[in-house]
């Protein structure tokens, strides 16, 4: 109750916020784990699979309620998008998504509550969740935003776990039928088939630019360590006024 007064007097109307927000993020987590384990149950590599591991890697969501006057007849969750995410990774999701709640309303029995569907809105919102997930195939990005708004040290970040490709080109995984032709492939057929060929959209870091940072780093490192050194060496005022109000017999 405290936390929530705190939240409150600090910013009024931010507890209301704040829940709102940590709704979107508990939907999210739970569409999260929902999409990895069907990709799982559906027998997707594990290259695809790491797509869905990271919460950060799927969009929010917001709820509407039906509303047949302004055009949607039953309720819904307007998906929002992430424009940094590949299209055919969005694409994979989607079907994944109609694929589930299709199956588990026709195995829907009693009184189990039926998911409600995610659609596009009639106007495309950005996501509110902004933090990039990290261990993840380069292909969950799009190829304009790993090249041009991602810095080289982000990229680097990036790439520390080792550069995989999950999907084709987005003509191979528009439709699940399509799929079935290269999600049996193990990794090295996947890669000599399609991946050598997607990974060519990727502006992968360098050997001489990854040395180049690691360079500046060190620098940088060192430059702070100086800083912290010649701030140990300077006498602080307690000192000074201790050794001002020392007498000598």
């Amino acid at each position: 109750m405290q936390k929530a007064a705190k939240i409150e007097a600090k910013s009024p109307g931010g507890l209301k916020k704040k829940n709102e927000a940590d709704n979107v993020t508990s939907r999210c987590e739970a569409l999260a784990d929902k999409r990895l384990d069907y990709l799982k149950a559906e027998g997707f590599p594990r290259r695809v699979i790491a797509l869905a591991v990271e919460t950060e890697a799927h969009s929010d969501d917001e709820f509407m309620d039906a509303d047949p006057e302004s055009g949607w007849p039953k309720p819904v969750y307007w998906r929002k998008i992430k424009e940094w995410r590949s299209v055919k990774t969005t694409a994979l999701f989607c079907m994944v998504d109609e694929r589930r709640i299709c199956k588990a309303a026709c195995q829907r029995s009693g009184n189990l509550k039926l998911e409600c569907e995610h659609e596009e809105p009639p106007m495309p919102q950005q996501s509110i969740l902004t933090r990039m997930p990290k261990d993840i195939p380069i292909d969950w990005f799009d190829p304009t935003f790993f090249n041009n708004e991602l810095t080289l040290h982000e990229r680097v970040d990036l790439m520390k776990g080792g550069v995989v490709v999950a999907l084709p080109f987005p003509q191979y995984c528009d439709e699940w039928s399509s799929c079935n032709a290269w999600k049996k492939m193990d990794d090295h057929s996947f890669m000599e088939h399609y991946g050598k060929d997607v990974l060519m959209m990727y502006h992968i870091p360098t050997e001489e630019e990854v040395k180049h940072l690691e360079e500046l780093e060190a620098e940088e490192r060192d430059d702070e360590d100086a800083d912290e050194v010649q701030e140990n060496l300077q006498p602080n005022d307690d000192e000074d006024g201790q050794a001002e109000g020392m007498v000598v017999g």
